[in-house]
């Protein structure tokens, strides 16, 4: 891995007291790892980071689940969700969509509205947004491959993730156009946040 995606940060800005990190719910904001020896990212630094990223949305107050993975594990969830063949950077599950699919369920079938009820109760309750699914090996091969800080590549997927979660799509380039304003616009706010300097320095990585 090259030294510049690595470059290390001495900034202090994820640094929380317990209780502060008690006061924002950031327990909202479960870490996992699935089929990885070794997760490069600091749960502290993340959780914080989406915590961020969800502030600017409509629903400051909701969660969401971030798992780092590899990229047999995202190639199966690619494969079988989106029957697309091989690995991807990242894939967004929405808690719930007005407009929400469901694999295996005809579009008319009544049980439709019953799955939509659950899910819209599921992420008004319990303030959920939904999951993401970051393929490790996957995003660290494309850093590497286009000299990409890593740490920036990882704000961008985090922030570009939470607005699929939210409805937001890419499929077509005036919704690309849509996602991609979003997205700076969110940046442009975590740059403010952090402060310049640590966000040149920004370092989502563990210690």
């Amino acid at each position: 891995m090259s030294s510049n995606i690595l470059k290390t940060s001495f900034s202090h800005w994820w640094k929380l007291t317990s209780e502060r990190r008690k006061e924002l719910h950031l327990n909202r904001i479960p870490i996992f790892s699935k089929n990885l020896k070794n997760c490069l990212f600091s749960k502290k630094k993340i959780q914080l980071l989406t915590h961020y990223i969800i502030e600017c949305t409509p629903y400051p107050n909701h969660g969401a689940s971030i798992v780092f993975c590899d990229n047999q594990f995202i190639t199966n969830l690619n494969e079988k969700d989106r029957h697309k063949i091989g690995p991807t950077d990242i894939l967004s599950y929405p808690t719930y969509l007005p407009n929400m699919r469901f694999n295996g369920v005809n579009e008319d079938d009544p049980v439709i509205e019953i799955l939509k009820e659950e899910r819209r109760i599921t992420f008004e309750e319990e303030k959920y947004l939904g999951d993401i699914f970051i393929s490790q090996p996957y995003i660290v091969d494309y850093c590497n491959s286009n000299n990409t800080n890593l740490n920036h590549h990882m704000a961008l997927l985090l922030t570009h993730g939470v607005l699929h979660l939210l409805g937001y799509d890419h499929e077509i380039e005036e919704d690309y156009l849509i996602m991609n304003s979003k997205e700076q616009e969110i940046l442009s706010k975590l740059r403010h946040k952090i402060g310049k300097e640590e966000w040149k320095e920004l370092n989502l990585l563990k210690n």
